[in-house]
């Protein structure tokens, strides 16, 4: 008798809206995450101009951008939703400060807030929380003429703005010997955790950081 009401109780489950809550909330709760900070003067000097976008607004605008948030990229892809709600204006406007680009903020929840288990508004939270917990190193805050560094000092820039972050928990992507981007690699809960698939690709001696624009 117990197998039964069992058995009935997962297919009332699979029948019901709660199983989607419930897939959402574990899909949530395994998932790992990349933070990508983007180095904005890379992006406008490069893959902009290759994609098009150098009138995009965050690489006309007057505004100067440093780090802007690329993405937060879950790392388990086994259940994203092929249909859902895109952000409204109001969630757009919220982002703006961190994703200078309604098309990047756009396609970020399109690719990959899909596939987190979160609403637009949890995702988006979720960006805000995870950005909070990186600060940005004085030396690249204020960054106005070329700078080339070393990859371990760059890390290490790093590291001493943010006493809990590891050297294995994050790492450098570059576009050619530019600095490209900062990835953070974290857990489910948003805690800073060791990479697993993500990698430096950096030159070790000398990375080619833009002057802020």
């Amino acid at each position: 008798m117990k197998k039964i009401l069992f058995s009935l109780f997962f297919l009332l489950l699979t029948l019901n809206p709660a199983h989607a809550f419930l897939s959402d909330f574990f899909t949530s709760q395994k998932n790992s995450y990349i933070l990508a900070l983007s180095w904005s003067p890379t992006y406008c000097q490069t893959e902009a101009i290759e994609k098009g976008r150098e009138d995009s607004s965050q690489c006309s605008a007057q505004k100067t951008y440093t780090f802007v948030v690329h993405g937060l990229w879950p790392q388990e892809k086994n259940n994203c939703k092929t249909t859902h709600s895109q952000p409204n204006a109001a969630q757009i406007a919220k982002m703006r400060a961190l994703m200078p680009d309604d098309g990047l903020i756009k396609h970020q929840w399109r690719k990959h807030g899909t596939c987190s288990g979160k609403s637009v508004d949890g995702y988006f939270m979720d960006i805000q929380t995870a950005r909070q917990k990186i600060i940005i190193p004085q030396l690249l805050e204020s960054i106005f003429s070329p700078l080339t560094l070393g990859k371990d000092e760059l890390k290490a820039q790093f590291m001493s703005a943010n006493p809990n972050l590891k050297s294995n928990q994050f790492t450098l992507t570059c576009k050619g010997n530019k600095l490209r981007e900062v990835r953070v690699c974290m857990s489910h809960d948003l805690q800073f955790e060791a990479c697993q698939r993500a990698q430096d690709s950096c030159p070790v001696n000398s990375i080619y950081v833009p002057p802020a624009r």
